[in-house]
């Protein structure tokens, strides 16, 4: 996903999260952690830029068939979802 122009170097948070067998888990920088309502857990936050994001590095998904991950931004989450300012970017197959 691509952060809008004129959102490039505003202050923002970023999402990461994964939906799989009907649980929600948010990418931290503590690592994955399912969620249980409330407010999303944010991957970072500060100046928002183009970057690529290590979701799974050197791991087995093959049990992960079907999870599908989705990178965000805003102010907030409200900001990102009211904003449609985020994206499937991957489906695990």
């Amino acid at each position: 996903m691509q952060i809008a122009y004129a959102d490039l170097g505003q202050t923002g948070k970023v999402y990461v999260a994964a939906l799989s067998g009907g649980n929600w888990f948010f990418l931290t920088s503590q690592g994955w952690q399912t969620w249980h309502g409330g407010a999303f857990p944010t991957y970072s936050n500060g100046a928002l830029a183009n970057a690529s994001i290590p979701v799974v590095t050197g791991a087995n998904v093959s049990g992960l068939v079907g999870t599908q991950v989705y990178v965000g931004y805003g102010l907030s989450d409200a900001d990102m979802l009211n904003n449609g300012k985020y994206a499937l970017v991957y489906t695990v197959h």
